[in-house]
């Protein structure tokens, strides 16, 4: 009876997606009470350029990002967050029920990719409901600005679906570069889509007449290389930042265990946070907390590196041997690679690691899972009994990534939550005890807050985890101790003009005009060096009360 249910609804087209999207909506659910978490307060919270219709020639200019994003150029991106915002203004709520229809699009539209590429039913079910409810995918739904980001794969997988549907249809072609279009200038990491495309020519393109071929995809590279010359001539860059100390090399070798830790997340997501410990000391992002030794003393033959690159190299050569035998195989495994290359800071990002990039990437390897295990279930020669065995397996899984989906949710309900997770998952790291320590102050838990900042410096000293203890001392009413950590801050960075100004306010509170002026004058050359306008404004204001006391 159980098993003619399941046949009929993988059967049924429409029944199947029904499914499937009845449990994208069991998992995202519980996203509906969180709160603006990490990026979404100066994505959304904060915004001014999104919140004023008056500013919208500005969303395709130099500065359509928030200060925080330089280097980053998505002006429809932009033109996103402002129409949400128009319609929820600061109502998280709004912004979730998008970002589960964004996904809930996606889901839909890999289901049909994966009936077209594997030409059978439960193999694009089951393709259909990994993406729909893996927990690598909540990153990329639940953090509400990386949703946006999202959009742009999904119109990705659009425009790959009009694409496959084109041959005979000249109005698809053109919806297809139209989608392509609208795609990278959504996520500037789409820029890959020409090769994904070429990549489905050359698996699935039948007899190659190559001219005709790179005819029909080079529309698509023209959209991408029209995306960067804009984003050259609007930003006056197309890299962020560096690479890391300076170096190709280092940055790469980091790289390398970044993809086999993208590999081993898939099969095993345990540990999920935003800034993963690629190896020990490195992180996804902020190289300035890096473990600088632990970088500069990477090398090729270093046991983590050498494994992680011949996991690498292993599962190429299989897609390569498997090229003639088995195209789609060839296919996924290639399809996850080369969606990998924008993120792989071949161009500097200074993002190492994300599980939202596996957003995209992810599409190949659940395609694959999923053909394997249809394969399975359609040879003849396994009995039975080892077919219903593996269905209980694949329930218990099932039930495993949903329950882990919906507590990775929870860890975005609010700052703290979020915070919380991120210390939990990696206590090694001086960042994210800092950023815990910095929350709990925020929340009036000083005691707490001390003890995750002084945890913070004892892992690793930084400017900025002394001012916020500082700010703790401050909370406290402990002048001296702040005096101390101010005055240790500066030691590491004589450029923090924060540091500065606050003594000069300390030093101020206590009468001591001298030393304020001279700590509040240094602030407001360094925050004009910074072109901090609105922070120099009001240190400017302090030091000329300074100096009106003073005379």
């Amino acid at each position: 009876m159980g098993d003619n249910l399941f046949l009929k609804i993988v059967d049924n087209r429409k029944l199947a997606l029904i499914v499937i999207l009845f449990f994208t909506a069991l998992v995202y659910i519980n996203t509906f009470v969180n709160e603006f978490v990490m990026d979404d307060i100066s994505f959304i919270q904060d915004w001014p350029l999104i919140q004023d219709a008056n500013n919208f020639p500005q969303f395709f200019g130099p500065d359509n990002q928030p200060p925080t994003e330089k280097g980053v150029y998505s002006p429809l991106k932009t033109l996103v967050h402002f129409l949400n915002y128009q319609l929820f203004r600061q109502n998280p709520f709004g912004y979730h029920l998008i970002a589960l229809l964004i996904h809930a699009l996606g889901v839909s539209v890999v289901y049909f990719l994966s009936l077209l590429l594997s030409r059978n039913k439960l193999a694009a079910f089951l393709a259909g409901i990994l993406f729909a409810v893996h927990p690598v995918n909540t990153e990329a739904i639940t953090f509400l600005t990386a949703s946006v980001d999202s959009l742009g794969v999904v119109l990705l997988f659009v425009s790959y679906l009009f694409y496959i549907n084109s041959r005979e249809e000249i109005i698809n072609y053109l919806l297809a570069i139209l989608f392509a279009a609208a795609a990278v200038f959504t996520h500037e990491l789409v820029i890959i889509l020409p090769a994904l495309f070429l990549l489905h020519e050359i698996c699935f393109g039948g007899k190659k007449v190559w001219k005709l071929v790179l005819a029909r995809v080079s529309p698509f590279f023209v959209i991408s290389v029209v995306y960067i010359v804009l984003k050259r001539i609007i930003l006056g860059t197309v890299t962020r930042g560096d690479y890391l100390f300076g170096s190709f090399y280092l940055t790469m070798l980091v790289i390398i265990k970044a993809f086999a830790k993208y590999i081993i997340t898939l099969f095993f997501p345990f540990k999920l946070a935003v800034n993963q410990e690629i190896s020990p000391g490195i992180y996804s992002v902020d190289w300035q907390y890096f473990d600088k030794y632990k970088v500069l003393g990477q090398s090729i033959i270093d046991w983590q590196t050498a494994v992680s690159l011949v996991l690498i190299l292993l599962i190429i050569i299989i897609a390569v041997k498997n090229f003639k035998a088995d195209r789609i195989k060839f296919f996924c495994i290639m399809w996850f690679f080369i969606s990998l290359i924008p993120v792989s800071n071949i161009v500097p990002s200074e993002c190492y690691f994300a599980l939202r990039y596996l957003y995209l990437a992810g599409f190949g390897a659940f395609l694959l899972v999923a053909i394997y295990i249809t394969r399975y279930f359609e040879d003849d020669k396994v009995k039975y009994s080892n077919k219903k065995r593996l269905v209980y397996v694949l329930v218990a899984i099932l039930g495993f990534l949903i329950i882990r989906s919906v507590l990775r949710n929870s860890d975005w309900s609010n700052e703290l939550a979020f915070a919380e997770n991120e210390a939990r998952e990696f206590p090694g790291s001086a960042q994210a005890n800092k950023n815990l320590g910095a929350i709990l102050l925020s929340y009036g838990r000083i005691d707490d807050a001390l003890n995750y900042l002084k945890r913070s410096i004892a892992i690793a000293p930084y400017a900025d985890t002394y001012f916020v203890l500082a700010q703790a001392y401050a909370e406290g009413r402990n002048k001296e101790m702040e005096r101390v950590y101010l005055h240790k801050a500066i030691e590491l960075d004589s450029t923090f003009a924060e540091a500065y100004y606050n003594l000069g306010v300390l030093y101020f509170k206590e009468g001591d005009n001298l030393k304020a002026k001279e700590y509040l004058a240094i602030a407001s050359s360094l925050l004009e060096n910074q072109n901090n306008k609105q922070f120099l404004e009001a240190t400017k204001g302090l030091l000329n009360k300074v100096l009106s006391d003073g005379k």
